[in-house]
């Protein structure tokens, strides 16, 4: 026998293929009531009197006792609330009871101590069309649409639903707030759904709890002379308020790309005082598109924090989902740890900013942490050496060049001017999961560190371009590409622990061409899979010396069998070690314009390519000590022996990690093998395969 009323949980528990986190926080709370009024008793938020005894509100009262207008009814019971003379008004638990229709009463002030102001028949059917102000303790309002006509310019009117003058106890509940808006108002004159304001008064507004309601549609346009004509906000929690609740509402369309600046939820001082909210708790709240007017200087947050230095530590937040908007979390103290935010909360995505530098930004607070839908927004904002932690999601709007969307990381100019470089030394980190672009990436600052991403796209038939000494590249997959990365030759380049896959061309090209050069280059444990999109080169080298240490590079093949797992070409030389190179064309390919002297292949293992290395000038290539597929040597599981001038004359007789020089060599009459050099009858321009594409221009 079922024990008190229904929930939708009893429902979903029997039910096949529905999960509850599929039903927003706000929609658990209307069902829940609505199967408390059918099956009786609480549903756990305190409301369950819509069959109750009460003070009647009808549009049609049809001979029964109440009244027409709530306004009445509120009149008689704060008249009844106004006690004695000495002013102590009696307890009150009052019920108002408000049946279907649309109620434009004008202004609903509530001073009755205990009264419930409650809708028959929920927000659906229940229509307000004015302000509600909650100024008495023990107060409930609950299942209203409230839909308060333009403000204009009058202060004080510009609140929904307001609570005030020290209430205490006050539940604001299952109700519906839409479509309030502003088209008029000085300065950063707003419009808020729900406020709880505590003002400056020393008696605070205490223990409000803001449960299941809906805030939506609403914008402020303000006036347009004004610098900054107006904002919205969802639920605003400001000045002397203590130990409110804010949970399992649900705050979308705020702002409507019209406003100046928006919030879903926010903690706040007041304007001309130091009282700010504290023992706030915002919890399991559904927060979506807030959205500011684009060409203002301000921005739409999810939730935001502007209390004085140190006041953030008195906010909790849990289980709150944040979506689609610019900043999804502000705090202008700049205390919050970001990480524990995202931890607790889940944010669609959310580039990560500490200290930020928003020096000139308006709103006060220079130093702000924010987590910014867009990791270009968040750039505009970080500082030199900071460090930028992104979440995972799919960041498909950062900036468009050439018709395509990427990521750019710093300014045009740091190549001949490194003191204009924003973001010198700065790491932009994915965390918790791996972020997607699905565009291209170009690092144009000195010392960028870029980590844990999937690329997905171009730009100048790259997905991913560095420009500038001392940047790394580690644990990113670049995929569905021409060429995988740009690697300049410039001082301390590292990439490292990445996987380039599904590319045409060339996996990555090392280039000491033009204005680069003269330095070294490292790809390290990086895996280029050419089998997976007909590429052709896995690494090319150009006019540079470069490591290639620890990689895996396969199957790279080209028509007319001239592809190759790394490729070398006019004054290249590199030092190839420690890596798997297999099912290629060629294993190591060196043109007749390469640094063959200067080439040392040596503890790799070079197996089941066609010709294990290839090469085309009159100087030997050092091929020593690798594993060749097989003890005897390095023909190996090769198709072809090795093509040109080749010293493989000691070779290890296992695989790595553990390469050894224990194989034999001409001298020691090894047979069966052409393990001394066969001269090739390749010529340079004979090589049939792919030349190293031009570096990518800059973006712009």
């Amino acid at each position: 026998m079922q024990n008190g009323p229904l929930r939708i949980e009893d429902f979903v528990a029997q039910t096949d293929g529905v999960n509850l986190s599929d039903l927003p926080p706000a929609a658990q709370e209307r069902l829940n009531d609505k199967l408390a009024d059918l099956t009786g008793g609480s549903d756990g938020s305190g409301i369950s009197q819509r069959d109750t005894d009460g003070i009647l509100v009808s549009k049609n009262l049809d001979g029964r006792e109440g009244f027409e207008t709530i306004a009445d009814a509120l009149a008689g019971q704060n008249l009844q609330n106004a006690g004695d003379q000495t002013g102590s008004p009696p307890d009150s638990d009052a019920a108002i009871l408000v049946e279907p229709g649309t109620y434009d009463d004008g202004p609903l002030q509530i001073e009755t101590t205990g009264l419930t102001l409650l809708s028959r028949e929920g927000p659906g059917e229940t229509t307000v069309e004015s302000r509600v102000t909650v100024s008495a303790d023990d107060v409930t309002v609950a299942g209203l649409s409230v839909s308060p006509p333009d403000p204009g310019d009058a202060q004080g009117a510009d609140e929904a639903i307001r609570v005030d003058s020290s209430a205490d106890d006050v539940t604001i509940t299952d109700n519906v707030v839409e479509d309030f808006a502003r088209n008029t108002g000085t300065e950063f004159t707003g419009v808020d759904g729900i406020n709880i304001f505590g003002g400056d008064g020393t008696d605070a507004v205490e223990n409000v709890t803001v449960r299941g309601n809906i805030i939506r549609q609403l914008q402020n346009t303000g006036n347009e002379e004004t610098d900054y004509p107006g904002g919205a906000a969802g639920i605003s929690l400001q000045g002397n308020v203590r130990n409110p609740t804010v949970e399992n509402n649900t705050i979308e369309q705020i702002g409507e790309e019209v406003t100046n600046f928006g919030f879903g939820i926010v903690v706040r001082g007041t304007g001309n005082n130091d009282q700010t909210p504290t023992e706030v708790t915002i919890e399991n709240n559904d927060i979506d598109s807030v959205l500011s007017d684009p060409d203002s200087a301000t921005v739409g947050v999810g939730i935001g924090i502007g209390l004085k230095p140190g006041g953030a530590s008195d906010v909790t937040f849990a289980g709150n989902d944040i979506s689609n908007t610019e900043f999804l979390f502000e705090d202008k103290t700049a205390t919050v740890d970001l990480g524990s935010f995202v931890e607790d909360n889940t944010v669609d995505r959310g580039a990560l900013v500490e200290d930020g530098d928003f020096e000139g930004v308006p709103g006060g607070a220079p130093e702000r942490n924010v987590i910014s839908d867009s990791i270009q927004f968040a750039l505009n904002f970080a500082t030199t050496g900071s460090t930028v932690e992104v979440v995972p999601g799919t960041y498909d709007d950062e900036k468009t060049f050439n018709g395509v969307n990427g990521l750019q990381i710093g300014s045009q100019d740091a190549g001949t001017d490194p003191e204009s470089a924003p973001l010198a030394d700065i790491s932009i980190v994915g965390i918790n999961g791996r972020p997607n672009i699905p565009g291209w990436v170009q690092i144009l600052d000195p010392g960028v560190t870029f980590e844990g991403f999937e690329v997905t796209d171009e730009v100048n038939g790259y997905g991913l371009a560095a420009f500038e000494p001392d940047v790394t590249v580690r644990d990113v997959t670049i995929s569905d590409v021409t060429n995988g990365l740009f690697v300049p030759s410039a001082a301390d380049v590292l990439i490292e622990n990445c996987t380039v896959e599904n590319y045409s061309f060339y996996g990555a090209v090392v280039s000491g061409r033009g204005s680069f050069g003269g330095a070294t280059p490292t790809i390290s444990n990086t895996i280029f899979n050419g089998a997976s999109g007909g590429g052709a080169v896995g690494v090319g080298v150009v006019e540079t010396e470069a490591t290639l240490q620890g990689n895996e590079i396969t199957g790279n093949e080209f028509e007319g069998e001239d592809g190759a797992g790394v490729g070398m070409f006019s004054g290249a030389a590199a030092t190839v070690q420690e890596n798997v190179i297999a099912n290629n064309d060629d294993g190591i390919f060196v043109a007749g314009g390469a640094s063959a002297s200067d080439v040392a292949a040596t503890s790799n293992d070079i197996v089941d390519n066609r010709v294990g290395v290839a090469n085309e000038t009159a100087t030997a290539v050092n091929a020593n000590g690798n594993w060749w597929g097989d003890q005897g040597g390095p023909s190996g599981t090769n198709e072809e022996p090795n093509q040109g001038p080749v010293t493989a004359d000691s070779w290890s007789t296992q695989s790595g990690p553990d390469w050894n020089t224990n194989g034999g060599s001409t001298s020691a009459g090894a047979t069966g093998f052409s393990i001394a050099s066969t001269e090739t009858t390749r010529t340079a321009e004979s090589w049939g395969g792919p030349m190293p594409p031009a570096e990518p221009d800059r973006a712009e």
